[in-house]
């Protein structure tokens, strides 16, 4: 009888221990299909991990992503909330697909307290800021996105879909000149996806755009604006100008993008200059990471290479990237070192 007993534990114990390497096999197919984009398989493939275990945190959590790409925001919030619920190790990450599946759902302002009750445990994730401030920019709460985004920005500054959003927040509060400095700099860490050349798109947009009215239909005025206008407003006069410099004689041989280049390089020097007058600068990612940047590219001998760079979305500058190999060898080495110094 003892020998029966026996023989049926030790059955019991192989079936747990086959069980478990099961469910760690095709947590692993399954992520391996998530990562090719496959997430339909990886959905069944995580299902039968499940299965045999439904307490796997890795299945769930993995599971839960799976959902967020095809945007099945129930699910991604169902897995995503029992994998926090299993393991405190796993609790970020599953926070940041539960946040952004509530968000998805309508659900902005409960989003936002899980991102706020995540931070409470992780004040320094960088990732945590970022989707808790795209729910503001989707909210069209600007203030409290600028704030959010830059607060994330300062803990990891070469997170590209930071600067973007923070682009098109500081649009939303209608701050030209600091919307341009986000969206070059997202451009310079991601220049050539599919969201760059909405990007450049839009940086081109606003850059020769024309200057802020106000409601009489007055250009900028220094009377009745905020710090920031003001801060600003002689760059916001400079690219009405820039602008309006593409009709004069000297400008008639050029083409479209040499002026771009110029007026680029305008933009930036202004901006620098500006800062070196000043006697105590802010303690800010304007004037303490975007300004001092482009303010040394614009002095370099790489403003060409940098717009070719940023603007890799068009054929025609692929093909400039493709045919001038020592310029632009030259000006990755500029980029490496300049990074190093950041």
């Amino acid at each position: 009888m003892k020998k029966f007993i026996f023989l049926i534990i030790c059955c019991l114990f192989n079936l747990i221990v086959l069980g478990q390497g099961n469910v760690k096999e095709l947590t692993r197919q399954g992520m391996v299909l998530l990562n090719e984009g496959k997430y339909e398989e990886a959905i069944k493939t995580y299902q039968k991990a499940l299965a045999i275990n439904p307490k796997s945190v890795i299945a769930n959590y993995e599971i839960s992503t799976a959902y967020l790409e095809i945007q099945d925001y129930q699910n991604a919030l169902k897995y995503s909330s029992k994998a926090m619920d299993l393991d405190k190790m796993i609790y970020l990450k599953a926070s940041i697909v539960k946040g952004t599946a509530l968000d998805n759902l309508g659900k902005s302002y409960e989003a936002i307290d899980v991102f706020k009750k995540a931070l409470k445990k992780a004040d320094n994730d960088y990732l945590l800021y970022y989707n808790l401030g795209l729910v503001y920019y989707n909210q069209k709460d600007y203030k409290n996105a600028e704030v959010t985004l830059c607060k994330g920005l300062s803990y990891n500054s070469n997170h590209a879909p930071s600067h973007l959003i923070l682009g098109l927040t500081m649009e939303g509060e209608d701050s030209r000149v600091q919307s341009l400095l986000c969206l070059h700099y997202f451009l310079f860490l991601e220049p050539n996806t599919q969201r760059s050349a909405e990007a450049y798109a839009e940086l081109k947009k606003q850059f020769e755009g024309s200057a802020k009215k106000d409601a009489k239909g007055n250009r900028f005025s220094p009377e009745n604006t905020s710090e920031k206008e003001i801060e600003y407003g002689a760059v916001e006069i400079l690219l009405s100008m820039l602008e309006s410099s593409k009709n004069r004689k000297e400008n008639a041989n050029k083409t479209e993008f040499e002026i771009f280049v110029e007026n680029t390089k305008s933009f930036f020097q202004l901006l620098g200059e500006m800062d070196e007058e000043k006697e105590n600068l802010k303690k800010d990612i304007w004037h303490q990471l975007y300004i001092p940047f482009f303010y040394k590219l614009s002095q370099s001998r790489y403003m060409d290479a940098y717009c070719r760079f940023i603007s890799l979305s068009l054929p025609e500058s692929k093909e400039w990237f493709e045919t001038n190999e020592e310029k632009v060898s030259e000006f990755f080495t500029w980029m490496n070192e300049n990074e190093k110094e950041e």
